[in-house]
């Protein structure tokens, strides 16, 4: 799987702390492309090798072809975006009203209601990116680490320990959701074949 993101694994473990529940089920440690997989102790303990090998697939997905770096310059674009945009808005409306521009306290509520006019457009904006690169990780690990059947088993298990709404309300999605619904991940699972492992010889037609 590091091969395949262009990476190299040096190993596994899990994390050893007391208190767990804000952990991600894994995270790659290190630098470059040498890292480490490092397991919440849920998904160490209570997940087979197979769900252990999607989850950490995923991962590595975000660092193949730098998917991470770039949804976080994205985030700092429309950060950076909100704030410019909040002062541009509100001089704007304040000299509509006949005032001269943003140095008078009457027009703070104008770049208020910019702010978190823009800051909401931006955050489903980033959003949507996520949603986006999450479904790409669900595909790579879809593929390369166990199909449909080993995502089904950790929405199972994720589900168990903390249940979800399966297919939430579409404003609900837009306006909170980081990660797609169970639904939108089983439906890009179904469309998808996985790929027989590198070591694995593809199987043998009629003919032959």
């Amino acid at each position: 799987m590091g091969r395949l993101a262009g990476l190299e694994i040096t190993g596994a473990s899990w994390w050893d702390f007391e208190h767990q529940e804000d952990l991600p089920d894994s995270q790659l440690t290190g630098r470059g492309r040498r890292r480490h997989v490092v397991y919440s102790e849920r998904v160490w303990r209570g997940h087979e090798g197979r769900e252990q090998v999607f989850v950490a697939a995923r991962q590595m997905a975000w660092l193949k072809n730098h998917a991470a770096m770039a949804t976080q310059s994205l985030q700092i674009v429309l950060a950076a975006g909100v704030f410019w945009g909040a002062e541009r808005l509100s001089e704007a409306a304040a000299r509509i009203v006949g005032l001269d521009g943003l140095e008078q306290v009457e027009t703070f509520p104008f770049l208020v209601m910019s702010l978190f006019g823009l800051a909401a457009l931006a955050g489903i904006v980033a959003h949507a990116v996520e949603r986006h690169m999450e479904l790409r990780a669900d595909r790579f690990a879809l593929l390369h680490a166990g199909g449909p059947e080993a995502l089904l088993a950790c929405l199972r298990k994720e589900f168990e320990h903390g249940p979800f709404a399966v297919d939430p309300p579409t404003w609900q999605v837009l306006l909170l959701h980081r990660k797609p619904t169970a639904t939108r991940r089983l439906v890009q699972a179904a469309s998808l074949r996985p790929e027989p492992p590198a070591d694995e010889p593809p199987p043998a037609s009629a003919h032959s």
